[in-house]
């Protein structure tokens, strides 16, 4: 008999009050016609916190970082502009232009200055695959 490769397992229960932001979040999770909850929620935790997890784990080459990092950005990038699209805000490039003026104008110190992040790496490596058609990450790569 084959050992079964052990798993992380991670579990999440919210229940947010009625006719709050929240609750219309949880509901529009799942009441999405296209993906389901589990899948809409993985996408979004993947973009925002799997290239940081990634970097800290130390157990990724520069080039999977970099795959990684790409990919999160790009589905961030993606729902940013849906956001500002149907919400009919202005772009979330002006935003960041001057959020970016607003920091130069600010004096930080050098260690409040993240410097943990690796920028000299080239985008060899690291096949992230689809499995759905609204998701870009698949834990299957790692």
């Amino acid at each position: 008999m084959a050992a079964r490769k052990k798993q992380a397992s991670f579990s999440l229960r919210y229940q947010p009050k009625n006719n709050t932001p929240d609750a219309a979040m949880i509901n529009y999770l799942k009441t999405n016609q296209y993906s389901s909850s589990k899948d809409l929620s993985l996408e979004a935790l993947r973009a925002f916190y799997l290239p940081v997890a990634c970097l800290h784990s130390g157990k990724y080459s520069p080039e999977q970082l970099q795959k990684v990092g790409e990919k999160a950005i790009y589905a961030l990038q993606r729902q940013a502009d849906y956001i500002s699209f149907a919400l009919k805000l202005e772009t979330h490039s002006g935003r960041w232009r001057q959020f970016q003026q607003e920091l130069a104008d600010t004096e930080l110190a050098d260690e409040d200055v993240p410097t943990d992040v690796h920028t000299d790496v080239n985008t060899e490596s690291l096949e992230l695959t689809n499995t759905s058609e609204t998701s870009i990450f698949d834990d299957a790569g790692f």
